[in-house]
């Protein structure tokens, strides 16, 4: 007989902001007698609490996973049940513990897993919005692209620990480290290498995977910080375009901010038009607003 089911309740899991950690999880083992239709194999249940796309990540790894409703007692502590046949997979486990540490971002058209290190900024509701600190992961990004000449050592080494994380989480994450090349996002401005493009040629320089590098046929554009989502779809709408062949590789999108989605997915649509067999994406900072 079944015993009855406890369900952890939101108090017992959920801060009050949560900001990095966008997964919990827990798994159970149903009895056997239940179990015929996978053909003797006990199966288990894989609850998360956490963002569509995280979720999906899991059923990237292991294709096994079904979803099953959640029980309306059980939410809102849990949004997802996945069930497989056997105990939980090793690279699960892993994938678990990683989207624990990242953020799932809403995976743009083209592109099938993407995630960021950490959010731009830190809520705060004494202070104004414009106010707010930087995450550490976003303080990084701040001195390596903008202390330039005046500090350079400074500037050098907040890259170069920025570039570490990026690679860190890459190799931790069953889909990301199956990249067999990367991309970088074309920087507004031709004439200049930008810090999202130099993040990208020092990951892959780090991973030991080739450089597809994106180009743009227009040579300026107006910086997205200065656009509207509008304004930015109709700057780079099937502007990129990888100037080589990547037949059957997958792809990864290295950057270093996620507004919109919408550099990321003309980037993944011009990687595809060259071959490319899916792609993924990776970002330092994701902000708070998409427009």
């Amino acid at each position: 007989m079944e015993t009855k089911r406890e369900y952890p309740t939101k108090d017992q899991h959920v801060r009050s902001k949560p900001l990095k950690h966008t997964l919990l999880s827990r798994f159970t083992r149903k009895p056997s007698r239940t179990l015929g239709h996978y053909g003797g194999s006990r199966p288990h249940s894989l609850w998360l609490r956490g963002p569509y796309e995280a979720a999906q990540q899991v059923v990237a790894v292991a294709p096994d996973y079904v979803h099953l409703s959640v029980p309306d007692e059980a939410k809102p502590a849990w949004t997802h049940v996945l069930q497989a046949p056997g105990p939980i997979r090793a690279d699960v486990t892993q994938m678990l513990g990683i989207l624990r540490e990242v953020i799932s971002l809403p995976s743009p058209p083209n592109i099938r897993t993407a995630i960021a290190l950490d959010w731009y900024k830190i809520p705060d509701d004494a202070v104004d919005p414009r106010q707010w600190s930087n995450t550490e992961t976003a303080e990084l990004l701040r001195q390596g692209k903008y202390l330039n000449a005046y500090v350079p050592a400074e500037q050098r080494r907040a890259g170069l620990e920025l570039v570490e994380r990026l690679c860190r989480v890459i190799g931790a994450h069953p889909v990301l480290r199956q990249a067999t090349v990367v991309l970088d996002v074309p920087g507004h401005d031709g004439q200049r290498v930008s810090f999202g493009s130099r993040v990208a040629a020092s990951v892959a320089y780090r991973l030991g995977l080739p450089v597809a590098k994106t180009s743009a046929r227009a040579e300026f554009r107006p910086p997205a910080k200065n656009t509207d989502s509008a304004e930015r779809i109709a700057a780079i709408k099937d502007q990129f375009f990888v100037p080589f062949d990547i037949q059957g590789r997958v792809g990864l999108v290295v950057d270093d901010v996620f507004k919109s989605g919408t550099s990321m997915s003309e980037t993944a649509r011009a990687a595809r038009t060259a071959g490319a067999a899916t792609v993924n994406g990776i970002v330092a900072v994701r902000t708070m607003k998409a427009r």
